[in-house]
């Protein structure tokens, strides 16, 4: 009994996800008879292109090997304020 159940649900699933496959193969086909029609790219492929453009652009994609950017600096003790309590120390 319990593999009928298996086997039911299983094919189930897998016929979901298969009209889930054919329903986005159908939308990416009329997507892309309308970019052919109108001549405007589909918004994902916008999205993608803009996505792709920020993260080449962003100052954490790259660095730079220069010895410029070496910073030198004084060392300076911060101090506890009075009227605030001191962060407790974790017990290892």
């Amino acid at each position: 009994m319990k593999w009928i159940l298996r086997g039911l649900l299983l094919l189930m699933g897998a016929i979901f996800v298969l009209s889930l496959m054919v329903v986005a193969a159908a939308l990416f086909l009329l997507s892309l008879i309308r970019w052919l029609f109108t001549g405007r790219k589909p918004s994902i492929l916008m999205a993608m292109t803009t996505y792709r453009q920020w993260k080449h652009s962003s100052r954490w994609s790259y660095r730079q090997r220069s010895g410029e950017d070496i910073i030198e600096a004084e060392v300076k003790e911060v101090r506890v304020q009075q009227d605030r309590q001191p962060i407790p120390q974790r017990k290892e």
